[in-house]
């Protein structure tokens, strides 16, 4: 089961990329909101896909909790890889502004909740 506090910061950091895309889109158009999703998702999705490996703990001891975390921890890396790079090689039109500005701000929340914890 996926903890209720992971859920939390997986939904206000697709709030927030919705909303900063919005922003976007009014102030700069399109291929910046589009922009500024892709970088919103390319926290939120490896993010997910974490949450849904790690809440998988095959046993009961302590090393098999572990066992899960380290590899929710590999599947979120090589999702993140693997999203900037398929952003970078077909995204055409990708706003760096709207990209990172996004994927900053939602990569802080992130960091925020740890400090929090």
């Amino acid at each position: 089961m996926i903890h209720k506090k992971i859920i939390q910061i997986i939904l206000l950091q697709i709030l927030l990329t919705f909303l900063i895309s919005l922003l976007f889109l009014g102030v700069k158009g399109v291929n910046t909101a589009v922009s500024s999703l892709l970088g919103g998702s390319v926290v939120f999705l490896p993010g997910v896909a974490y949450a849904l490996r790690s809440a998988v703990v095959k046993g009961k001891k302590p090393q098999d909790w572990l066992t899960a975390q380290y590899a929710g921890e590999r599947i979120k890396f090589f999702v993140t890889i693997g999203l900037f790079a398929l952003i970078f090689k077909f995204d055409t039109q990708l706003q760096l502004i709207g990209f990172f500005t996004t994927f900053l701000v939602v990569l802080a929340v992130y960091w925020l909740a740890l400090l929090r914890a």
